[in-house]
């Protein structure tokens, strides 16, 4: 088997994981985009995307 299919199948797949995430991050901003636009306060949006990720006063962990 010639060396550059070996390379060619090595290289393929790490492409393809790289060009995933490159979309998934597009369509994510794209995402937060529209819902900064759709509320009209982007800085309320964020502010309550933070309030999400925080852990719930009391609550163990």
């Amino acid at each position: 088997m010639p060396i550059w299919v070996l390379a060619l199948l090595y290289v393929a797949p790490v492409g393809m994981i790289a060009l995933r995430q490159a979309l998934s991050r597009t369509r994510e901003f794209a995402a937060d985009a529209g819902a900064a636009a759709l509320t009209g306060d982007p800085a309320a949006l964020a502010e309550a995307l933070m309030a999400l990720d925080r852990p719930a006063p009391g609550a163990g962990g």
